[in-house]
């Protein structure tokens, strides 16, 4: 019998541009507004990080020139994943406004599916402070095993 492989990714998400209203941040110099994102590329989940099953929280300390994103300080998080959150903050483009730094936390996931699925995974957003990134854990199935169940009846 030959296996098939279904790997599953969140490949192929292109440019989302976003419009968002003002979002109130915590910090330890009290309360204040973050920029507006204007667009940004959607953030996958890196395929080597998925295949190694690393999941985890990115916390970054993001500082603006009013305009874009000038340095990106990092908090904590595992490598692999900090990285392609570096890469979709260097996307970003603010509505113009004052300079500022705040807080922003990427939380990548990987589920188990319930069965073998071609489903993306989910991206929920949150920009500029949050963003969470689930996708499926990468498995093997045999399609024709479910097609040899269905014969059998």
């Amino acid at each position: 019998m030959k296996m098939k492989s279904c790997f599953l990714s969140i490949l192929g998400m292109g440019l989302i541009a976003a419009e968002v209203g003002a979002v109130v941040a915590n910090s330890t110099e009290g309360t204040r507004l973050v920029p507006l994102i204007e667009a940004a590329n959607v953030p996958l989940y890196p395929i080597a990080a998925q295949a190694a099953r690393i999941s985890g929280k990115v916390v970054l300390q993001i500082s603006t020139n009013g305009k874009e994103v000038s340095t990106v300080e990092v908090k904590s998080g595992p490598a692999m994943l900090v990285q392609a959150a570096k890469e979709n903050i260097a996307t970003w483009h603010f509505k113009p406004g004052q300079p500022t730094t705040f807080e922003a936390i990427f939380q990548y996931r990987i589920v188990e599916p319930a069965s073998c699925s071609y489903e993306n995974g989910a991206v929920s957003l949150k920009l500029p402070t949050f963003a969470e990134i689930t996708v499926n854990e990468l498995q093997s199935c045999d399609p024709s095993s479910a097609i040899t169940r269905e014969v059998k009846k």
